[in-house]
């Protein structure tokens, strides 16, 4: 991983705090979330992947880590859920390397004796589960980790919430994902290819167009697992290099940095060239004596402007405009302030944590699109 993170995280944190009072609390955190995960994912292991076992009640998630694993981790049964919490396997060649950054996602249950030496999976709860905080707990992880490995069944492939509520909302990143059609020995091969067929096509309604997609069998009625060292290889396809990483933790972070913009209704305000024109025109209407025309002037400007910082610092200027008639007034009548001190000011101090703040911001973007894989240096 390059020298360069330890930096860009820094900024990272300075930009985030930087935008308090600008944007509003609940995105902060969530952003502030995202670079703080990232600087714990840089702690660990770079080397070992760390991928999560989604999928829905029956897909056989439980089935599948025992086979990739290669022993009988996982419990597996008909009770609903199977899988109450996240559980994790680590490879034994790291030890307990990993248990902090586990422990910070909430996984409790760890075992250390996994017998690959670059991956990490974890089993999720069900993505259908009865229990709420078990579906609370996959949408929490699953932008954490490295790769998600969607588990679907013959029968289930289709659920809308699965496609509706998750997949087709993270479209974007789909270049962490591998969809798995798991008991593929339930089914003969002709009935296979078309649901293979029929889930590539639904997956291409939810906007994912080259799906990284396995046909398993992890426990058939007979013989060993069929499909497991495929969906290795796509693991490792995903998320088993530091590249990789880096794409990830570069995108989650653009990911923050683009809905801060956006909060802030972005750069380019160009606001003290508009506020000489607006005030300009207004003191050539009072010379005139039309204050109506100076108040219709300063209040349009003001609300457009509002309109364009985002909804912190919006309304504080909205209010600001609403005192319009009463400094055009006391300059009409004299002697007030000039409506520089009066109007202008104020706003320029209001919008100047967000000047700052999108500054931050957009030097940060510009750090980030020098960090992707590809990027000139």
């Amino acid at each position: 991983m390059p020298d360069d993170w330890p930096g860009l995280l820094e900024k990272a944190e300075l930009a985030v705090g930087a935008c308090s009072g600008v944007v509003e609390d609940d995105l902060i955190r969530s952003v502030a979330n995202t670079v703080r995960e990232a600087r714990m994912r840089l702690s660990y292991p770079e080397e070992v992947a760390v991928a999560a076992l989604v999928g829905g009640t029956g897909s056989g998630k439980s089935s599948l880590l025992n086979a990739v694993m290669g022993a009988e981790i996982a419990e597996t049964g008909g009770m609903r859920p199977t899988t109450s919490a996240p559980m994790a396997v680590v490879p034994a060649s790291i030890g307990e390397a990993m248990d902090s950054y586990l422990a910070m996602l909430g996984i409790d249950e760890i075992h250390h004796d996994g017998p690959h030496d670059r991956l990490c999976l974890i089993d999720m709860p069900d993505t259908d589960s009865v229990e709420v905080g078990h579906r609370l707990q996959v949408e929490r992880l699953l932008p954490v980790v490295d790769a998600v490995v969607w588990v679907l069944d013959p029968e289930k492939y289709r659920d809308a919430t699965l496609h509706r509520e998750h997949l087709a909302g993270m479209a974007d990143s789909a270049d962490r994902f591998v969809f798995v059609l798991n008991q593929a020995d339930r089914v003969d091969e002709a009935s296979g290819e078309a649901l293979r067929a029929d889930l590539l096509k639904a997956l291409a309604e939810d906007g994912i167009g080259h799906p990284s997609l396995v046909v398993t069998a992890a426990a058939p009625p007979s013989g060993p697992p069929v499909g497991i060292d495929e969906l290795l290889t796509r693991i490792s396809e995903r998320a088993g290099s530091e590249e990789t990483l880096q794409r990830k933790l570069v995108s989650d972070l653009r990911r923050g940095v683009d809905r801060l913009l956006e909060a802030t209704g972005g750069t380019g305000l160009d606001f003290e060239r508009r506020a000489a024109g607006a005030q300009e025109k207004a003191m050539a209407s009072i010379a005139d004596g039309d204050e109506d025309s100076a108040v219709l002037g300063l209040t349009g400007f003001l609300n457009g402007l509002a309109r364009e910082t985002g909804e912190v610092v919006g309304p504080g200027i909205e209010n600001i405009a609403v005192e319009v008639p009463v400094h055009v007034r006391a300059v009409a009548e004299g002697p007030g302030p000039p409506l520089s001190e009066s109007v202008i000011a104020p706003v320029r101090s209001m919008l100047a944590g967000r000047a700052r703040a999108n500054a931050l911001l957009a030097e940060l973007a510009l750090n980030l699109r020098h960090l992707e894989p590809g990027a000139a240096r």
